[in-house]
């Protein structure tokens, strides 16, 4: 078993960690990545020709979009005598074949979410009829309270919306919870969209041509004003390090904690111990509370107590102390 990595200093999770290595001790370092970005490639399945024009025809071709937000590839209507005919997407699975609810084809563009790397094909064919012009659809963002537009982030995965009256050649926007601070330390918490009086929860979501659609902001803590607090809203988490120590006690690392938000370790050598929830019994015994109170957004570190040579790990997150 590799030796705990001691005095390990100034560290904070990131891309450089400073640590003092004793001679003939052997220690290992393991690098986590995350994916952040996936590729996406456009192209064009066109007839024989060496016109310069088809260069142009497809845009974007070759761009890198971040992970669960969504892109939109236009092509031109036509080009010389040959027209715009079909779409093809490309991934784990063909999109054209199976359209996930976020899947938007428009004529000659078309929009996704970006979850793995996608390949586009935009086909055409001389004499193919119909109507392969996009149509520019136009959505209303606002915020309430109004005033938090002034200053608030649109929360928005999508590039390039902005406050007010937006013009889209997709029909979805990717709506992500997020928090804000107010010039009197009050935190905001962006909880729902509202759309013709439907209030929707976070994900990605359909609009339509000349739609209103008002972001929903309340008062979590501190401030003056506004709603009652909101309690935060915890992530999917991971245990992201398990370390047994010389002393037989565990060092178990949780990723993905929510500032405020309760994180919970469980443990036990059967694996049916863990099994549904709450696990009362299989609570882990720590030499920090627990759960814990997640101070900023990162980890949460437990230091457990030797609990057996064999043992299953769980890990959970709440929003309140008592499990809620």
């Amino acid at each position: 078993m590799p030796a705990k990595l001691e005095n390990l200093t100034d560290y904070t999770p990131g891309t450089e960690a400073q640590i003092q290595l004793s001679a003939g001790t052997t220690n290992t370092l393991t690098w986590v990545w995350d994916i952040s970005h996936y590729r996406v490639t456009a192209s064009l399945d066109r007839p024989y020709t060496s016109s310069t024009e088809w260069e142009t025809a497809i845009t974007p071709t070759n761009i890198w979009v971040a992970a669960g937000t969504r892109t939109t590839i236009t092509a031109e209507e036509t080009v010389g005598m040959y027209h715009f005919s079909s779409w093809r997407v490309m991934g784990t699975v063909e999109y054209d074949s199976y359209k996930p609810a976020a899947f938007s084809d428009n004529g000659a563009a078309v929009s996704f979410t970006v979850n793995e790397p996608v390949c586009v094909k935009a086909t055409y064919r001389n004499g193919a009829s119909g109507a392969t012009t996009p149509t520019v659809r136009t959505v209303n963002f606002v915020s309430s309270p109004a005033e938090l537009a002034a200053e608030a982030p649109l929360p928005v995965g999508e590039s390039g919306f902005a406050w007010g009256e937006n013009t889209s050649l997709d029909g979805y926007y990717t709506f992500r919870r997020e928090t804000y601070t107010d010039a009197t330390n009050g935190v905001w918490i962006c909880t729902n969209v509202v759309t013709k009086g439907s209030s929707r929860a976070p994900g990605c979501l359909p609009f339509s041509n000349g739609d209103t659609v008002t972001f929903v902001w309340n008062l979590q803590t501190g401030g003056g004003g506004g709603s009652e607090p909101e309690p935060p809203t915890p992530t999917d988490i991971t245990i992201t390090g398990i370390e047994q120590q010389a002393d037989g006690s565990w060092t178990i690392t949780v990723g993905g904690a929510v500032k405020d938000c309760w994180y919970w370790l469980y443990a036990a050598d059967d694996l049916a111990a863990l099994a549904g929830d709450p696990w009362p019994a299989a609570k882990a015994t720590t030499t920090e509370s627990n759960p814990q109170q997640a101070e900023a957004d990162g980890t949460i570190v437990f230091h457990a107590t030797a609990v057996g040579s064999s043992c299953f790990w769980r890990a959970k997150a709440t929003s309140t102390e008592d499990g809620n």
